[in-house]
């Protein structure tokens, strides 16, 4: 699987629970102590979070890392 790709398949996944939470980019990001525009970035795939970011997020979102990468 190409990195690209990669990155937007976690991406999907971080949108799909975001939204089951009804929480906005801007919400995640606070939750994170990163910008909006940084959530922005990770979720149209432009960049990758890295590990120690995605179990930040994965935590935010109230899922664990395993459960936010299932199926990748």
């Amino acid at each position: 699987m190409e990195k690209q790709e990669l990155n937007i398949k976690i991406a999907e996944r971080i949108v799909h629970y975001r939204k089951s939470l009804d929480l906005s980019q801007e919400d995640l990001g606070a939750l994170l102590d990163v910008s909006k525009q940084n959530i922005q970035m990770i979720e149209s795939g432009k960049r990758n979070p890295g590990t120690f970011l995605l179990r930040k997020i994965a935590k935010a979102l109230g899922v664990t890392l395993s459960e936010l990468l299932e199926g990748i």
